[in-house]
């Protein structure tokens, strides 16, 4: 089943001395003394609009508490501190036998709540999103405008945006996660003309940052997560060579090794995501091309502290680009799991490798769907992705329920949702940080929350 909105639920209370049944929202109102009638109402606390229609135009009506008014059916929002536990309705009617409805509209807890955080360049490319120990939000992002790397946290008011780096074309490829001691820290790239892998960390009171690889052109497509005793590890792709790179964190100083090597005038290690295994081993999911045969194939290599093993996960064969816009995580059995684009046909697919090797299973492919994925498992250990659609210039997420894939629209407010980036909140709630392109802008959604 494919759901592109949740509707929202209307409950609807009233008290009347008269009315047709307990459950019924038609109030009915016979033998009143016109052209006034009084009716007292409940509305519950969790209301967030009203209003009334009838079976004859409503010439006013207003509730004494907000005291607004309006005419026909239009809504009244919330007053400022709720509702009170009963409120006046007043209709003024020039008909007897006159029929009325009240609608009561709740809080749709299955709703997006969708913010801009940051609008005021081009800015928002390359989003990645964690939350801080105390369960906030952030988010690192490329500012193109000035070419600068930025940062957002939300304090539990309001996104306070700080600059992190602005020492050349830098920001791109950026990947967020927290140190142990709940400080940030983000890997990126630093563009022309350095083409350099830098690294920035905060240490309780400034950015500080520095350049990890500078062998070539070097950074792009980073992945960073930290591990035991908070040794960070990064995930990255070296242009010069076409190679799949990897750094680490020792305790004494930073280590690089190559991963990949290209195959066939190819070009391996694009759309890397790094993934820590229970044991803390790293893993990386990645796309590795072959220009003599005209692919390109999903890849995974995992380390085992002496050497780096590689399979391929899907793709192979003439003319088939198979893996791009890749995202790895490890699910409740400890199975290494991955989202990308099936570039055939153009779908969303998510593998997962059992005892008997790798499954792929088509998750949408509603058109050509599936560009920049980010996996995440929720609080149960079901899989979700956050994804763009081309086709539709929207933002999607898709969450398997146990049984099925349920795929939903998140924003479709404009040409939204490329470097889409996904996590949950301590609470469970599904969040995703994103790129507005109609409006150059960064935005935020997150699921079930006010």
């Amino acid at each position: 089943m494919k759901l592109s909105q949740i509707k929202k639920t209307a409950c609807v209370a009233f008290l009347l001395a008269t009315r047709a049944g307990a459950d019924d929202p038609v109030i009915k109102i016979s033998g009143v003394e016109r052209p006034f009638v009084a009716l007292s109402l409940r509305i519950p606390a969790d209301a967030l609009r009203a209003r009334v229609t009838g079976s004859h135009d409503l010439q006013s009506w207003h509730l004494t508490q907000a005291l607004p008014t309006g005419e026909g059916e239009s809504w009244l929002e919330q007053p400022a501190g709720g509702w009170r536990s009963e409120m006046e309705v007043f209709l003024r009617d020039e008909q007897e036998h006159s029929f009325f409805r009240l609608e009561i509209e709740r809080e749709n807890l299955n709703a997006w709540q969708l913010t801009t955080v940051d609008n005021t360049a081009t800015v928002g490319l390359f989003t990645s999103l964690a939350f801080d120990p105390e369960g906030n939000p952030a988010i690192s992002y490329n500012d193109s405008s000035s070419g600068d790397l930025k940062y957002a946290a939300y304090d539990g008011a309001r996104w306070v945006v700080s600059l992190v780096d602005s020492e050349g074309d830098v920001g791109s490829h950026s990947s967020l996660a927290f140190t142990p001691n709940g400080e940030p820290a983000i890997s990126y790239y630093e563009g022309e003309p350095q083409n350099d892998l830098k690294y920035a960390w905060y240490d309780g009171s400034t950015w500080r940052t520095m350049r990890l690889d500078r062998q070539g052109d070097v950074g792009t497509y980073t992945s960073l997560a930290f591990g035991g005793g908070g040794r960070p590890h990064i995930s990255y792709f070296d242009a010069t060579n076409g190679a799949l790179k990897y750094a680490m964190h020792d305790g004494f100083g930073w280590l690089t090794a190559t991963v990949d090597t290209a195959q066939g005038d190819g070009e391996t290690g694009l759309f890397t995501s790094l993934a820590l295994r229970p044991d803390g081993r790293p893993s990386i999911s990645y796309y590795a091309t072959n220009a003599l045969m005209n692919n390109g194939a999903l890849r995974y290599a995992e380390f085992d502290w002496i050497k780096w093993h590689i399979t391929t996960v899907e793709g192979g064969g003439s003319n088939r680009h198979i893996g791009t816009y890749t995202s790895l995580a490890f699910d409740a059995d400890d199975r290494p799991s991955i989202s990308y684009l099936e570039g055939v046909n153009y779908n969303l697919q998510y593998a997962v490798n059992d005892d008997s090797g790798w499954t792929s299973t088509t998750v949408d492919s509603d058109g050509f769907i599936g560009l920049y994925t980010s996996l995440a498992f929720d609080a149960s250990g079901r899989p979700a992705i956050s994804y763009y659609d081309f086709i539709n210039d929207t933002l999607k997420y898709a969450c398997y329920d146990g049984s099925e894939w349920i795929v939903l629209t998140v924003d479709s407010t404009a040409r939204v949702g490329i470097y889409t980036s996904l996590a949950f909140a301590p609470n469970g709630h599904p969040a995703i940080s994103y790129f507005d392109i109609t409006n150059s802008a960064l935005k935020f959604a997150i699921r079930g929350v006010k």
